[in-house]
């Protein structure tokens, strides 16, 4: 049985041959994979891309999560001067 499209994207992004998403998605076009032009979206080229990275022995950028910061009336000065975020 013929494996998905996206099982076979993340597939070539674990083998670290290719050097990025576009070329994973040209090397599935050239297998006959048709859905390959769907592979979009930000969380999924971003996800497809880190494996890439990380198979290919490159850094992987860190998501930073953000806390939203107070509104002014909500604090007083002292405290927003010393709100940190991590």
């Amino acid at each position: 049985m013929r494996k998905s499209c996206l099982e076979r994207a993340y597939e070539l992004a674990r083998s670290g041959r290719l050097e990025s998403v576009t070329a994973i998605k040209k090397r599935l076009q050239a297998e006959g994979y048709s859905a390959a032009q769907e592979i979009t979206g930000a969380a999924l080229i971003a996800s497809l891309g880190a494996t890439l990275r990380t198979a290919r022995g490159g850094p992987v950028p860190v998501i930073a999560l953000h806390r939203k910061p107070l509104a002014p009336a909500e604090t007083s000065a002292a405290a927003r001067e010393a709100v940190t975020f991590r």
